[in-house]
């Protein structure tokens, strides 16, 4: 028969990390709206029309907008969803479909899972000697690159789950119906390049390192330097920015 123990210790350890956890959680909330108070008190007053519509001004200097950069990261953005899409949906169907567990396709998830998780300044640094270096100059393919890279182990992987969670007696019922194998495949399309493209956007890194900067108000041409909404943080980040100077 085994011999009780005293609860009161452990009570009390409980009752320590409890009061712990507690505190570290309102710390954690604490400081995050202390900074997210701080970001809407000091830019509320900076979103009007001209926000949108206007070059950015040298850092220290008010008045301007984002203009230039809306129009690239809109550019970059539909051109990267048209290079990676279609790639990342034929790699999900030939590993959920197709390859399944075989060996190509066991290499297949693990590059991809590898790719997830790859620092997103990686990612930059190989687009520019990729695209850059090649070509002498900065250019919006070499963003157009970098964030296709980083949308497309995100489709192929979800493209795949999606892809299977799809029951094999409701395929062999479409199939018994006289239906082709597509409709099963609908489900997984529905909205794995949606979340794939909302990835990149908050990585400042890459477009800093393989896109240089465009003052421009249109959209450049791809192989001219661009800009995107994130590079103006660069500066901020870096510590180079000072007045009258130059934003990147």
């Amino acid at each position: 028969m085994m011999k009780p123990r005293p609860s009161t210790g452990r009570r009390f350890v409980d009752k320590m990390v409890s009061v712990w956890s507690v505190i570290s959680a309102l710390i954690g909330i604490g400081i995050l709206v202390w900074i997210l108070s701080g970001v809407i008190t000091r830019g509320i007053g900076a979103i009007n029309l001209s926000f949108f519509t206007q070059l950015p001004t040298p850092p220290g200097m008010p008045g301007g907008g984002l203009a230039n950069a809306i129009l690239g990261t809109l550019a970059m953005t539909v051109a990267a969803t048209l290079l990676s899409v279609p790639i990342g949906l034929l790699a999900g169907i030939y590993l959920a479909e197709f390859g399944q567990d075989s060996r190509v396709a066991d290499q297949s998830r693990f590059s991809s899972n590898v790719l997830m998780g790859i620092p997103s300044i990686i990612v930059g640094v190989f687009a520019y000697t990729l695209v850059v270096l090649p070509l002498g100059h900065f250019s919006g393919y070499a963003g157009v690159v970098a964030l296709a890279i980083l949308m497309m182990p995100v489709i192929t992987r979800t493209t795949e789950d999606m892809l299977r969670l799809v029951p094999n007696t409701l395929r062999e019922s479409a199939l018994a119906l006289g239906e082709r194998p597509k409709p099963a495949y609908l489900p997984g399309f529905s909205w794995p390049w949606p979340g794939s493209a909302a990835r990149p956007h908050p990585c400042c890194l890459p477009p800093s390192i393989v896109l240089s900067g465009s003052t421009r108000c249109r959209v450049p041409p791809p192989t001219s330097p661009s800009r995107s909404i994130t590079m103006p943080c660069r500066p901020m980040m870096t510590g180079s920015a000072r007045p009258g100077g130059p934003l990147c």
